[in-house]
């Protein structure tokens, strides 16, 4: 049966501060997994590439998405929970994980409200974002090998109980 390696796990970083982009990429770099990462500076820049290119069933998809989107040069982008609407909209299945400086904006409490976001999570951004979302990251991991590892097991006894059964059945008649 198949199980999730790192190299199954696909991350897509959406935050439009370049820096802290290129800060979030390098310490996935040097992590110990080998994830594929990938960086966008628009959440629209991200939207249009899985329309264009969608991503195989085959693997995990995390996009760590910035709330606070629009910057000077961008003033109609839009904000994570709209990008985050339209990515649900494309694949439910995508773990979303809502990275922002802010636990709250004027109408939204994002670490009480993530799971009725529909996202996997919420991290407030500083310096122990990563290793949270690293953790994240490799919890969804382990329980989805988890899980195939226990329908495999289940069938695994399945076909044993048929084998037995066959087995009498001749012993029994033959």
């Amino acid at each position: 049966m198949f199980y999730f390696k790192d190299k199954d796990v696909l991350v897509f970083l959406i935050d439009d501060n370049k820096l802290e982009l290129k800060l979030l990429k390098n310490q996935f770099a040097t992590c110990k997994e080998n994830y594929k990462v990938k960086t966008y500076i628009t959440g629209e820049g991200f939207i249009n590439e899985i329309i264009e290119n969608p991503i195989p069933e085959k693997y995990i998809v995390f996009i760590i998405l910035d709330y606070f989107l629009k910057t000077k040069q961008n003033k109609e982008a839009r904000d994570g929970i709209q990008i985050l609407n339209l990515i649900k909209e494309i694949n439910p299945k995508f773990n979303i994980i809502i990275l922002s400086a802010y636990e709250k904006d004027d109408n939204l409490d994002f670490k009480k409200q993530y799971k009725d976001l529909r996202a996997t999570a919420y991290v407030r951004k500083n310096e122990f974002s990563f290793p949270i979302i690293n953790n994240i990251i490799q919890r969804i991991v382990f329980e989805k090998n988890f899980k195939r590892r226990r329908i495999e097991s289940r069938l695994l006894t399945i076909v044993l109980i048929i084998a037995t059964l066959i087995i009498l059945i001749f012993s029994i008649f033959y």
